[in-house]
């Protein structure tokens, strides 16, 4: 599902609803509601250290500058 979703300007746009249900019904996976639950988090997770590792290179960048 990670290599399908769009980017921001702020990094990685979260994974939405349809895009899962569309991936499980192409893989014929079962996504279950605590399944579908803990997915959500992660991909919270895996966005917020894309964006902290974005902020830290921007940073490198500037003291580099300057």
């Amino acid at each position: 599902m990670n290599g399908l979703r769009s980017q921001g300007m702020n990094g990685p746009d979260a994974i939405r609803p349809h895009d899962m249900r569309g991936w499980a019904d192409l893989t014929g996976t079962i996504i279950r509601r605590a399944e579908y639950g803990i997915l959500l988090d992660m991909d919270a997770v895996y966005r917020s250290a894309v964006g902290d590792e974005m902020a830290a290179n921007e940073a490198r960048r500037e003291t580099e500058q300057g």
